[in-house]
């Protein structure tokens, strides 16, 4: 795609790719970004299901009205999505979701300039994915996340986070998430929980060389502090506590929230 030109579908996409024939999507020169490539449910939610699709080299884009934040944005949309990469995007994020119900699994978010996964009032999994910056790029992309979420509710599970000199997860503005059987290692903060967000996170979760594991404060005056679920008596964690609440983790409330 050339420089700062855009894709939209509005609708369903289907986007079956195979290991040995990916579909690529990525910028015609060098260090001259396309805008976005975007798909948006208008009346009802669009039907996505794309797998091995690699997508790179672009930034981001207003279409017919519309902000689209990522390279890859989707808006209003149940999202299927297995074995995509999304790297080296020019926007604030790799791929930007919205408005919708997501099934990511066995995919790469590497490199994106800042956050590499955003997720805005979504609701579903991540699972078996890598989201990952190289260390010789930690210090340039300051403000990038790995996963941030908001108003969303996700099961984040089997995933290794690496390298970032922010957040390797983000959780705020009022999301649940449950952390199951993840790596998280050599960043800023492993997991920061704010602004009126719960959060439950099992003990097979392990968090390595980070200089805060799990940090808990508000970043917007108008939210509620955020509350941590984790077994009582687990304390290998380094905890950092500004605003909010540690309580012992409730298998019942977790299976009612997230099946």
């Amino acid at each position: 795609m050339s420089a700062d030109v855009s894709f939209l579908i509005k609708g369903d996409l289907e986007a079956l790719g195979t290991k040995d024939s990916p579909i690529i999507i990525n910028n015609l020169q060098k260090d001259q970004p396309f805008g976005t490539f975007a798909i948006i449910g208008k009346f009802h939610k669009a039907n996505v299901n794309i797998k091995h699709l690699k997508i790179s080299g672009g930034s981001e884009s207003t279409v017919e009205g519309i902000k689209f934040l990522g390279q890859m944005s989707i808006h209003n949309a149940n999202v299927l999505a297995n074995n995509i990469h999304i790297t080296n995007s020019y926007s604030d994020d790799g791929i930007n979701i919205r408005n919708s119900n997501i099934d990511i699994r066995n995919s790469k978010f590497s490199n994106n300039l800042f956050d590499q996964v955003d997720l805005d009032f979504c609701e579903g999994i991540i699972e078996s994915s890598d989201f990952l910056v190289k260390p010789v790029e930690a210090s340039v992309i300051a403000n990038g996340d790995g996963l941030d979420l908001s108003g969303s509710r996700v099961n984040i599970v089997n995933n290794r986070f690496q390298y970032f000199s922010d957040k390797a997860i983000s959780i705020g503005e009022e999301s649940t998430a449950l952390l199951n059987n993840n790596n998280i290692s050599l960043s800023k903060i492993g997991v920061a929980i704010k602004d009126g967000s719960d959060v439950y996170v099992l003990n097979n979760n392990s968090l390595i060389q980070n200089k805060e594991d799990i940090s808990l404060y508000i970043k917007k005056s108008f939210y509620s502090p955020p509350r941590l679920y984790i077994n009582k008596g687990l304390t290998d964690y380094r905890l950092t506590i500004n605003d909010g609440t540690i309580e012992e983790l409730d298998k019942n409330l977790m299976n009612n929230i997230f099946g």
